[in-house]
């Protein structure tokens, strides 16, 4: 798994990996339910891919 990007509100994770997942790319958002803990200690929402969907992504994601 390769970091994609990372967020830092659940909301955004939802959307993100959702639009890629709509794309046929299977995107993880690693330590989502950490977040919601404690979101101000936390360095954001990592959005994982696999390595070799990378470029796709960023390809989706800058559209």
């Amino acid at each position: 798994m390769k970091e994609l990007t990372r967020v830092y509100s659940v909301f955004e994770a939802d959307i993100l990996c959702s639009k890629l997942r709509a794309a046929g790319i299977h995107a993880f958002p690693q330590s989502k339910e950490t977040f919601n803990i404690v979101p101000n200690v936390h360095d954001g929402i990592r959005i994982l891919i696999a390595e070799e969907d990378y470029d796709e992504a960023r390809r989706i994601l800058s559209a």
